[in-house]
């Protein structure tokens, strides 16, 4: 009956067993001495012969495919395979698979190249850490660890030969595994283990998760394979264990000991051989320490900053070459000297001597900072602005054994601060020019047209006189209003035709008022006209005079000549492009330029002067630039010679004439004028008053399309309409204009502004306006818009 019973169950136990003909099993083809691909790509290894183990205790066919360790798992979880033949259990792994019982366990340890000191206690903060993709490594330590920055290898081969570069100086490996691969490449001496396990997993065979059947197949197969069994294959690939050799080694040093005991020369014979060897260890660690004294000095000598590290007394014991630069003091004679002595700082600012970062330090026992405007006293007298930081020197046992102090040299940060500075300022400064800019423009505009006003009914000679100054005064406020609008945000200059051969006379003659400077003019009377910005050519003009002027200290000869000039192109020392050109020549008598700062003069912020801001040639040149002309220096035997060269316009350009208001007669005219300035409003009366003109002026502009719009229904509507762009308060030019020509498409209106950096006063067509009066603007300009239109 009993022998009935156990054949019931041995039948059970084989039942599902023998549905199975064949499963394939997949591992890690790259996994030694447990999986690996032999010279005929065969796979071998302990896990193989396990597995073969298991098919002859089954009678189940096994074939066993080595591949890449991600596409194995991937071939289980796709159905391309039954079983992944050795894998660790994890819970995220525990969502693909469903595991059999342990049959083996590894432990898996922290490797590092012998090169690396002080990696203890797994602490691997800092590391790049190598791991096998998809190994359950890598999930342990992306959970234990998340701060470390892990660079994963498709195998653990891969791993081992880029670790032997030195490419990656720590990995995480299944220590028999990472063994079995540096003892493959003969590179057993050139690593380390951590004392501490990472962790020691056992190995399970794996299936898809849901396999129930299969599953059971698999664990009824290895409960038939007995440890004995699975110990004997591990010692067929591995050797003795481990534990066996430990203990002989310590048997032989056992026996050795009662051996010595017992014969004394042996003694004195071990002896020596201990000396020696000790001799020879002790031979390594000095080399070691020379190796490690040798990188600590590279790398302080790689530093930017100056390093001084000093013993409990102060006196300096590490002293780096940068220290040397920014101290003054050279190494050999800093070594040993008081650290006070040679680090004697002071309040830049007060000159009261600063507190000693060594004491600072010592005192308190922690990591101290300089306070601001600390300088430094060369050992030449010189201060140096410097930050600094100190920290203390510890022992294990919190013993402070001396201070490091690290400092650099802070003159390229406060240049930076007083650049950022200085943005600053010209941020704040475009804010406001254009602000500045538009409220003058509406002053001058009122001035200009109510002098010119005057003029045209005046006949006294002398009265004549006196508004000519003052409107010459005007225009020449004029052209200060419009260099502010150089700091003004997306600011372009107006360009236009003009003639320069009054206007460079004039420009010389202002800057050099005053000063004992005899200047020698010329300057040819049929120059081409240019074409730009008058205000910006007289700007380049000033700064070359103001700089000749102040070379000479208001004393000495200024040559200034202008001609026409015609460029083939052949002389390629000029960046021009083949044309006519006018060329300006100033020549100053001073003391002239050092060729070796020549080539920086145009750069911006370069001054020689104290005071000097280093943007008046910079600025020069970039005008000349965008006039599409050239500005050089040029060798003179004395003093300095400016050159520039500016296209001639290719549009005509007139002389001016003055417009007669009085030939104009707009009698039955109507004008809508908007402006938010009263003066302007009162100019404009009295102006088109002259004309016989009937003109409504506005503050307000739903005022003004309010008047526009009541004309227009009553069948009356304005022939000529001006807008101001801008009316504070309430909408603008732009917002009217478009009112009106929804209202009347055929109404003719002026755009009037001070501003000049809008994109509408650039484009002022495109929103239907006619012609653009910008401010400050004559009644000349007035009326030769009138004539265009009406």
């Amino acid at each position: 009956m009993r022998f009935i019973g156990l054949s019931i169950i041995f039948i059970c136990l084989f039942s599902e067993i023998c549905f199975a003909q064949k499963i394939v099993v997949v591992g890690d083809k790259n996994y030694a001495p447990f999986e690996f691909l032999d010279a005929n790509n065969i796979p071998q290894g302990i896990s193989v012969d396990i597995w073969k183990l298991w098919s002859k205790k089954t009678g189940i066919k096994v074939e066993y495919r080595l591949m890449e360790w991600n596409k194995a798992l991937e071939a289980v979880k796709n159905g391309e395979a039954d079983v992944v033949g050795g894998i660790f259990y994890s819970k995220k792994r525990n969502k693909f698979f469903d595991f059999s019982n342990p049959y083996f366990s590894i432990d898996t340890r922290v490797f590092f190249s012998k090169k690396i000191f002080g990696l203890k206690n797994l602490n691997l903060k800092g590391f790049e850490v190598g791991v096998v993709k998809g190994d359950y490594a890598e999930e342990f330590l992306k959970t234990k660890y998340p701060h470390l920055r892990l660079k994963d290898f498709s195998s653990i081969d891969d791993l081992v030969k880029v670790a032997i570069t030195g490419k990656i100086n720590v990995f995480v490996g299944d220590r028999p595994v990472v063994l079995f691969y540096l003892a493959k490449y003969n590179k057993m001496d050139s690593f380390k283990y951590s004392n501490d396990i990472l962790y020691e997993m056992s190995l399970h065979a794996a299936v898809k998760k849901g396999n129930k059947k299969l599953l059971s197949i698999v664990k009824q197969g290895f409960d038939l394979i007995s440890k004995e069994e699975i110990d004997k294959i591990v010692k067929e690939w591995t050797g003795i264990n481990e534990y066996k050799i430990f203990w002989r080694k310590y048997k032989i040093v056992f026996i050795t000991i009662i051996w010595i005991t017992v014969f004394f020369f042996i003694l004195s014979i071990i002896f020596k051989l201990q000396v020696k060897k000790a001799t020879k260890k002790i031979n390594e660690q000095n080399k070691q320490l020379k190796e490690i004294n040798e990188r600590l000095n590279i790398t302080l000598e790689s530093i930017g900053d100056g390093v001084i590290a000093t013993d409990s007394r102060g006196k300096i014991t590490m002293f780096n070459s940068v220290a040397e630069e920014l101290t003054g003091w050279k190494r050999d004679e800093a070594l040993g000297t008081s650290f006070d002595l040679v680090f004697e700082i002071v309040n830049e600012k007060t000159g009261e001597k600063g507190i000693s970062p060594f004491e600072k330090v010592l005192n308190t026992g922690k990591i101290v900072g300089l306070a601001n405007h600390t300088a430094l006293i060369r050992k030449d007298g010189k201060r140096l602005p410097i930050l600094d930081s100190g920290a203390p020197i510890k022992t294990e046992q919190g013993e402070i054994i001396g201070v490091v102090i690290v400092f650099r040299d802070a003159t390229p940060q406060r240049k930076r601060e007083n650049e950022l500075i200085r943005m600053e300022k010209l941020e704040s400064l475009s804010l406001i020019a254009s602000g500045i800019a538009h409220d003058f423009n509406n002053l001058l505009t009122a001035m200009i047209a109510n002098i010119d006003l005057l003029k045209r009914g005046i006949s006294e000679e002398k009265d004549m006189q006196r508004l000519s100054r003052i409107e010459r005064a005007s225009f020449k406020a004029k052209e200060m209003v419009q260099r502010l609008m150089v700091f003004a945000k997306n600011w372009e200059p107006v360009k236009k035709g003009f003639f320069y051969t009054d206007k460079l006379r004039e420009t010389v003659e202002f800057i050099l008022a005053g000063s004992g400077i005899k200047v020698e003019f010329n300057i040819s009377e049929d120059l081409f006209p240019i074409f730009g910005s008058e205000t910006q050519i007289s700007q380049v003009i000033e700064n070359i005079v103001l700089n000749a002027r102040e070379a000479m200290h208001d004393n000495g000869i200024l040559k200034v000549s202008a001609e026409n000039f015609i460029y083939s192109g052949k002389n390629n020392k000029l960046p021009l492009n083949p044309g006519e050109y006018i060329k300006i020549k100033i020549e100053d008598s001073g003391p002239g330029i050092p060729p070796e700062i020549r080539e920086h003069i145009f750069e911006p912020y370069f001054s020689t002067k104290e005071k000097g801001s280093g943007l008046g040639l910079a600025v020069s040149h970039q005008i000349v630039e965008d006039h599409k002309g050239y500005l050089e220096l040029v060798d003179t035997e004395q003093g300095a010679c400016f050159v520039i060269y500016l296209p001639k316009a290719e549009v005509r350009v007139k002389d001016k004439q003055k417009e007669n208001l009085f030939d104009l007669d707009l009698t039955n005219k109507k004008i809508l004028f908007l402006d938010d300035e009263e003066l302007i409003r009162e100019m404009m009366q009295d102006a088109f008053s002259e004309l016989n003109a009937h003109i409504d002026t506005f503050a307000l502009g739903e005022d003004a399309y309010k008047a526009y719009e009541r004309s227009y229904r009553n069948k009356q509507p304005y022939d000529l309409v001006f807008l101001d762009l801008t009316i504070p308060g309430g909408i603008g030019g732009k917002e009217v204009g478009e009112r009106i020509l929804a209202l009347n498409p055929q109404a003719k209106m002026v755009l009037v502004s001070g501003y000049s950096d809008s994109f509408i006063l650039k484009n002022y067509k495109k929103y239907g306006f006619c012609a653009m009066l910008r401010k400050p603007f004559s009644i000349d300009e007035l009326v030769h818009i009138l004539r265009k239109i009406i």
